[in-house]
This record gives structure tokens, C-alpha cells and sequence, in this order.
């Protein structure tokens, strides 16, 4: 029975990323001899303007053996790169992966941080996101970054909030925000770039890590006048 993966790709969210080089993961062959005969894996990653994978979290997966075998080739895929305004953007994305015992289904979306974006719901998962009520101890960071608000869209009253939904790993890092709200795409970027150097106690469940859904809202608002003076 063959078990080499063949990728096959239904029609993506949009928008989406292309794919335009991958490697196909194999199907483990310890767990044929156990008798699995499907799986799911899904990683979030992101993509920088050049086309490639600079970041990757396992957020999901049925059985680890699966997870172990896309990791290591999603160094050597090629996307098509996000062009917005006719600029080339890092793009954050989701990848799944079905296992079969004749191909593998992949599937690349947008990814939305703050809600389940599985396709499939046959399988019961080993490893996915908790939600922070789910817990040990409430999520607590250990390091916080300021927002850099610049006076130029200060003066031009470029105000508002930001809200941004996002992954905590294990080791306690932000990984992969979202903004799933944002009066102005500048201030999406602010935002986002100080969360990235926030820092957060590891998540624990039943004391043992595991990665977390969180969000986090920023609000900008324009110096008084008297004050930029």
C-alpha cells in the first residue's frame, strides 16, 4: 500500500498564499505498523516578502509522528508573495494537512488566531491551543513592549484601537498575531511590532506546556495639543 504523500490542494480562502514549490511529507511508518490510517497536522507560519517560511508553530495535530514529518520540509517551500498595494508583505498563514494512507491533502489558508479554522473534525486531536480559562494559572507577562505612537500620525489624528488575537508557545513567546481590528493599517503595525518583543509566563495545563490562544488590545490616542507644544 503506497504511502508516499501526494499533495493535492482544494481551493484556498481568500485571500491566500500560492504555493509554488513544496516538499512532500511521508506518511510515518510506525504508525502503518500500528494500524493508523489517517491523521491531521496543521502549522501556522509566516511567510516573509521574499516568498519563504521564516517562523512555523505546530498548532494541531492527531498523533506527533505526523507533526514530526511536515516540520522538516517546510523549510524548502516557496509561496508566491502576498502583494498589497503592490508591495510585497509578510503574510501569516495556516497550513493543514490531511494524512492518508494514499496522499496527503494540504490546505493553505488565512489563519485566524482566536477561533478553531480546522476543516476536519473526524479526528480527535492530541495536541491543539487552549483556551486561557483552561489554564493552570491566568496568563501573566513577564515583559512588556510599549507601542512606539509616532507624532507624525499624532498630528494627523490617526487614533483608535487595535485588537490583535495570537498564539503563546510553550516557552512563554507571542507567535503569529493577528489584527483582527484596526482603524488604520499603521496602527495594526505598531501594535504588532511591540507584542512580538512581549514576553509571557510559560502556559501551563495540568502542569504541562502547551501553547495558548490570547488577544491583546492596544488603543492609540493623539497627544492634547498643548502637549505637542
Amino acid at each position: 500500500m503506497a504511502a508516499e504523500a501526494v499533495a493535492a490542494r482544494s481551493e484556498p480562502t481568500s485571500p491566500a498564499l500560492t504555493i509554488v514549490k513544496e516538499v512532500k511529507p511521508f506518511f510515518p511508518a510506525r504508525l502503518l505498523e500500528d494500524g493508523v490510517a489517517r491523521g491531521e497536522v496543521a502549522v501556522a507560519i509566516n511567510v516573509d516578502e521574499n516568498g519563504r517560511i521564516v517562523d512555523a508553530l505546530v498548532i494541531r495535530y492527531t498523533h506527533k509522528e505526523f507533526a514530526d514529518a511536515v516540520t522538516p520540509v517546510l523549510k524548502d517551500w516557496v509561496f508566491q508573495p502576498l502583494v498589497i498595494d503592490g508591495q510585497a508583505v509578510r503574510a501569516v498563514a495556516e497550513i493543514q494537512f490531511r494524512f492518508e494512507v494514499n496522499g496527503v491533502l494540504v490546505v493553505n489558508r488565512t489563519l485566524s488566531a482566536g477561533r478553531n479554522s480546522s476543516m476536519w473534525s473526524s479526528d480527535t486531536y492530541a495536541f491543539e491551543p487552549c483556551a486561557p480559562n483552561d489554564l493552570d494559572r491566568s496568563i501573566k507577562p513577564t515583559r512588556v513592549v510599549k507601542p512606539v505612537y509616532p507624532q507624525s500620525l499624532s498630528d494627523q489624528s490617526i487614533s483608535g484601537e487595535v485588537y490583535l488575537e495570537f498564539f503563546i508557545d510553550e516557552d512563554g513567546r507571542p507567535r503569529f498575531p493577528v489584527a483582527t481590528y484596526a482603524r488604520h493599517n499603521a496602527l495594526a503595525a505598531i501594535a504588532t511590532a511591540a507584542l512580538e518583543q512581549w514576553q509571557f509566563e510559560p502556559p501551563r495545563r495540568q502542569g504541562r506546556p502547551v501553547i495558548v490562544r490570547a488577544n491583546q488590545r492596544f488603543t492609540f490616542v493623539p497627544a492634547p495639543a498643548e502637549t505637542k507644544s
